[in-house]
């Protein structure tokens, strides 16, 4: 819900699932938990709220840089 699903959908996707196997879902499989076709506005905003979940994920990543120092002696 958090991602914009609407509450009926997000727990048909949820349902003895975490975000990992959501993800893992292929396109078909969703359209046939939520019960609907691929060309359905329900399908195609659910794969909306997916696709943007993992753009903002994408960049929360960030290089770790580490600066090291030498001591002289």
């Amino acid at each position: 819900m958090e991602m914009g699903i609407a509450e009926e959908n997000a727990h048909k996707l949820a349902t003895d699932r975490n975000m990992a196997d959501i993800k893992s879902l292929t396109s078909d499989e969703i359209a046939a938990v939520l019960g609907c076709s691929k060309e359905d506005d329900v399908f195609i905003g659910a794969m909306n709220a997916l696709a943007e979940l993992g753009n903002r994920r994408k960049k929360r990543r960030t290089r770790k840089i580490t600066i090291s120092s030498r001591h002289g002696g």
